[in-house]
């Protein structure tokens, strides 16, 4: 029998095991008789650690780094962070629990807070975050990233992992719609897909700490609208010699992207286009000159761009 609350079915984690239930019987189904966890969001007195693992469930509740409390899927632990509370001004971590291959997309909107999702910032190789492919994610109209955030508010950092797609048509990491995405010690890799870093619709990324590229990909960075920046601090990049079959960055439709000469160490070199810039669009380098990005073909500024 289906049990209800007020016509609202039960969502994931709403009831857990050997939990004391009282039912009454509606004419046609049971229905719970006091409001379950969905419907009631907890307002976080301090910051929060949830476990995700390999061997977890994501109908378990995240509490401990063993296979019997915590999730199996980054997106479970973020859906149950949605359903059951209120982290305005507080962290939530999500912290991959054990090394190995974390498969599934991770979309988070609608959570205003800061979330991270972190492996280990010394071992990123070793904690892989592989996206869906469009189908196994049930909708072919949506681009397919395998971590994303969106909506206002809305504070993202991925550190200690490396990120990979299991499609070409995918991306890896996504900023939309006035979000904020940063991130730190991660390695891109995996087959050969179309950008790395993607910020859109008023959206901003950070890069704050060490990046490295593993796989050959299509834009290393790609703004659309939006804002990428690396603070004034140290940070290494390095290419690895792979090959951007589009450009190492690209900004459009009134896009920035900053990448310092005195913030940033580019190593390992690559081939591809550097840059392309177009549409009232700017690319900076604080004096870099034109080879400062990483490629051996020249980058593209249209008429109306700025680079330096």
């Amino acid at each position: 029998r289906r049990v209800l609350f007020r016509s609202q079915a039960l969502q994931q984690n709403d009831l857990i095991a050997n939990e004391c239930l009282l039912l009454e019987y509606n004419i046609s189904y049971w229905q719970l008789t006091h409001m379950v966890r969905s419907q009631v969001h907890v307002k976080l007195n301090a910051d929060l650690t949830l476990y995700v693992r390999t061997d977890g469930n994501d109908a378990n509740d995240g509490s401990a780094n063993n296979a019997a409390s915590a999730f199996l899927t980054v997106q479970g632990a973020v859906n149950y962070i949605k359903n059951s509370f209120l982290i305005a001004g507080r962290i939530v971590t999500i912290q991959l629990g054990n090394p190995g291959t974390y498969r599934g997309s991770t979309y988070i909107s609608g959570l205003p807070g800061s979330i991270i999702i972190r492996g280990d910032p010394n071992n990123m190789l070793g904690y892989l975050l592989n996206g869906w492919t469009r189908a196994e994610a049930g909708d072919p109209t949506l681009g397919i990233f395998t971590v994303a955030c969106g909506g206002s508010g809305t504070n993202v950092h991925v550190t200690g992992v490396s990120l990979s797609a299991s499609a070409s048509d995918a991306d890896l990491l996504g900023s939309f719609a006035n979000a904020s995405l940063t991130f730190s010690e991660v390695a891109f890799t995996g087959m050969p897909c179309l950008v790395a870093v993607a910020v859109f619709n008023g959206a901003m990324a950070v890069a704050s700490g060490n990046v490295h590229f593993y796989a050959n990909i299509g834009t290393g960075v790609a703004v659309f609208g939006g804002i990428f920046v690396i603070p004034t601090s140290y940070n290494l990049w390095n290419t690895h010699g792979v090959n951007f079959s589009n450009a190492f960055c690209v900004a459009f439709q009134s896009g920035s992207i900053t990448f310092h000469k005195d913030w940033i160490t580019f190593t390992g070199g690559a081939s591809g286009q550097r840059y392309g810039c177009a549409q009232i669009s700017m690319i900076s380098t604080g004096g870099g000159g034109p080879n400062f990005l990483p490629g051996n073909m020249p980058g593209v500024l249209q008429a109306g761009s700025y680079y330096d």
